[in-house]
This record gives structure tokens, sequence and C-alpha cells, in this order.
């Protein structure tokens, strides 16, 4: 059976919390961000307020990109 989730970026080992990023084959066309929560209240009011269905998450700079 072939996978439907490949991470094609991670940075840091598995077993770990890491952010990422990821192709499943039920979402064609996109990728699964996975990646840190905003704690920083003025980042957060910087930001406003995420559309319903949506979260903010930080992604470092050195993670790698596809």
């Amino acid at each position: 059976m072939k996978p439907r989730l490949t991470w094609t970026h991670r940075e840091c080992g598995s077993g770990k919390t890491c952010a990422g990023e990821a192709r499943h084959t039920k979402l064609p066309g996109g990728r699964i961000i996975q990646g840190y929560t905003i704690t920083d209240p003025e980042v957060l009011a910087d930001l406003g307020p995420a559309p319903a269905g949506e979260v903010f998450a930080y992604l470092p700079d050195d993670l790698p990109e596809v």
C-alpha cells in the first residue's frame, strides 16, 4: 500500500515535536504545514484574528525549501 502522507521536510528527528511540511493524497495540489504555536501577545495582536478554521503557525527560516 502506497503511503498517503509524505513528509517533505522535518526540522528534527522522528519522535520529536518539530516544524515540517508534508503532502497528503487526500489534499492534492497543496501542502500540510506543521509549525510552532505563536504565543507572543504582540505578534498575535499584529496578526489579528485568524479566519474561521485557520491558525497561524511559525516555521523557522532554516526549514529547507521545497
